[in-house]
């Protein structure tokens, strides 16, 4: 795992979660931080796509993600599952 992603990774989870959610991944009233990574770590381990994972990301982190080249987009997913 590159150094760059996996800041990218810590980053995400630290920042928050993305201004524009869907509606499965918003949080509930008065969620907590171990909550949310609750949240976050049952919807990464039942992922199918990064598109199941990137609501939960800041929008910073989602533009950096977005700005990766795509060789590295492809293994993020198996990487956020560890």
């Amino acid at each position: 795992m590159s150094a760059s992603i996996a800041l990218l990774l810590v980053a995400g989870l630290t920042l928050g979660t993305a201004t524009s959610q869907s509606a499965s991944t918003a949080p509930p009233k008065d969620e907590t931080a171990t909550q949310f990574y609750l949240r976050f770590r049952a919807a990464t381990q039942s992922a199918k796509s990064m598109d199941d994972v990137t609501p939960f990301w800041s929008a910073d982190l989602l533009h950096e993600f977005n700005m990766m080249p795509e060789a590295d987009k492809a293994s993020t997913l198996e990487m956020v599952k560890l």
